[in-house]
């Protein structure tokens, strides 16, 4: 996870964490990509589920950055009626 992380910041060029020893705490500009980045993800299963109501089931396909998908994905995603 901490490559995945690492790898997300050289990208962005931005960090996301301050680091303490092993400790991770997220910066600002980290809690607002994570706030961002829920509320996308949010949406995205919502049209989904509207999607899902209206025509019967539909596949989505989600692509992201493995870390934000991990984290903030799957407990979201997971909304079947």
């Amino acid at each position: 996870m901490s490559r995945a992380i690492g790898l997300l910041e050289d990208e962005l060029g931005v960090a996301l964490f301050a680091r303490t020893g092993r400790r991770l705490t997220l910066t600002e500009k980290g809690s607002r990509l994570a706030r961002r980045a829920r509320e996308i993800v949010a949406a995205m299963a919502d049209a989904a589920l509207e999607a899902r109501e209206r025509e019967g089931a539909v596949d989505v396909t989600i692509a992201g950055q493995e870390v934000l998908l991990a984290r903030y994905g799957a407990p979201t995603i997971d909304r079947q009626p």
